[in-house]
């Protein structure tokens, strides 16, 4: 996605923003520099891996966003602000920046890459795929939605019948040719055990309904299985792609301009909410043999993230402890034909399935002692990621305030989008406190310590991430006492949802 704002106060943009889509601290740069009057060009490098790659090579900084003026690295999002609110060096800076490019010379040609197109069902072209769409628009305004029934069901002579009032077909062969191509195009569903396979009979005593006529699900029925896919799926890359690309495009389009609220509600009423859950469909068919494990790895950080962010917009989130439990234990989408909650991605799948947590037996100590998510002999089994990597913590979303920000994962990229990940949350949610050889952190150091190995190990890891002015910090504090002597203190987990 290429996007570019200027705002009125200036002529020229001296001024860069190197952003991903969906980035809460990128929307919260853009507000401070349009609140401070600034203009600016963004450079949003979602889709443009290698550009970011090559950025951040260059700037030997690992988050976004990337703001220079003048052709200068100034930082992030907190260097921004600070220099905005200092509005003496930030005149001296705006006019040392004058008259020159906004970007280095070393990234003068990164630029934004066009707008990816969504997977059209069925292998057609989008236009054949729209007009599709609207003759089946015009049969159910016409036909079903005057129905007072949840889900009218129609046959094959039924839909005959249609098309010749809508012109479209005048013969039984027609019909068929097209109500196959509506079932393909995902537009049209069987109401049989025949959805699960390509389907090549006359339709003669068969029921379909419109996938758009299909029914909420309840907490606990799987979140994609409103209708059956039909046919064959695209790669699980393919589909957990296009799905990050659409629930990205519309976490970004809700996001508060602060970065820190979600309008769920504005989301929901989204017509491109609708086709993104009929999209999650096509989960049920992909074919998960023969990943490799970063295929596995990105595939099951973004569908967990996809999913998380899908329950809170149909249930919202749960309220209270034990509604909370059941809540991550309930949601779910069927994978590969086999049903997976996001306690299953994340402790069966991503944590090499281990027990949650969670478990009361965990709860007390006795860890060793509680059941593995995954039993012995299960299919699912398969998709268990070992040795697991204690990075994905910083990946995964839970819809909390306190919880890491939704970011892109792909399997080319994936070390790239895992340290990344680990970066900003260290930087946001670790204090060292050297007077008192303390260390302030999340909660979620606490519940997943042992994935992080030994302390010595652990503290190790906190080197590799932190700020430098933490950094030094905290290796001043090392310089005098060992690792497994300092002081760690657990900082309250903040689970209200991340909402407007």
């Amino acid at each position: 996605m290429k996007a570019s704002t200027s705002m009125s106060s200036a002529s020229t943009t001296e001024i860069a923003v190197i952003t991903t889509v969906g980035c809460p601290y990128c929307k919260r740069t853009k507000e401070a520099l349009e609140s401070a009057g600034l203009s600016y060009k963004e450079v949003e490098l979602s889709s443009n891996l290698e550009a970011l790659r090559k950025v951040k090579e260059i700037t030997n900084r690992i988050t976004v966003p990337q703001v220079f003026i003048g052709g200068k690295l100034i930082g992030g999002s907190e260097e921004l602000i600070a220099l905005i609110s200092d509005k003496r060096q930030l005149q001296v800076t705006l006019e040392s920046a004058s008259g020159r490019p906004s970007l280095p010379d070393s990234l003068k040609d990164i630029e934004s890459e066009g707008k990816q197109e969504a997977l059209v069902p069925g292998n057609l072209d989008i236009a054949t795929y729209q007009r599709l769409r609207r003759l089946a628009q015009s049969i159910r305004d016409k036909h079903i939605v005057k129905s007072t029934e949840t889900l009218r069901t129609f046959t094959l002579a039924d839909i005959t019948q249609w098309l010749v009032e809508e012109r479209a077909a005048d013969t039984q062969k027609r019909a068929e040719e097209v109500l196959q191509t509506l079932l393909h195009a995902q537009i049209v569903t069987l109401m049989d055990e025949v959805a699960s396979r390509d389907w090549s009979g006359t339709g003669q005593g068969r029921t379909f309904a419109f996938v758009a006529d299909a029914r909420q699900p309840s907490l606990g029925d799987p979140l994609n299985a409103h209708f059956q896919w039909y046919g064959e799926a695209h790669s699980p890359s393919q589909v957990a792609e296009q799905l990050r690309m659409r629930i990205l495009a519309l976490y970004d389009k809700y996001l508060a301009p602060n970065g820190r609220a979600v309008d769920y509600k504005g989301l929901a009423a989204d017509v491109e909410f609708s086709d993104f859950v009929d999209a999650t469909a096509e989960l049920q068919k992909v074919d998960m043999a023969g990943l490799s494990r970063e295929e596995r790895m990105a595939f099951w950080i973004n569908i967990y993230n996809i999913l998380v962010v899908h329950a809170t917009v149909v249930f919202g989130p749960a309220a209270g402890t034990l509604q909370r439990l059941a809540w991550f234990a309930k949601i779910n989408y069927i994978i590969g034909g086999l049903q997976y909650s996001s306690n299953d991605m994340e402790h069966g799948v991503l944590r090499g399935n281990k027990p949650s947590p969670a478990n009361p037996l965990s709860l007390i100590g006795l860890s060793q002692l509680a059941p593995l998510t995954f039993k012995r002999g299960e299919p699912r089994l398969a998709q268990v990621i070992q040795p697991m990597d204690p990075r994905i913590h910083f990946s995964l979303v839970c819809g909390a305030k306190s919880c890491p920000p939704i970011k892109v994962y792909t399997p080319e990229a994936l070390e790239d989008g895992l340290d990344s990940a680990a970066a900003s949350f260290v930087e946001s949610e670790v204090r060292v406190v050297p007077e008192e050889r303390k260390l302030i952190l999340s909660k979620i150091f606490q519940w997943y310590g042992k994935d992080f190995g030994s302390r010595t190990d652990f503290v190790k890891m906190l080197l590799r991430y932190l700020p430098p002015t933490k950094k030094q910090q905290l290796e001043g504090l090392l310089a005098n006492v060992a690792a497994e002597e300092l002081d760690f203190e657990f900082a309250p987990y903040d689970w209200s949802q991340n909402s407007k």
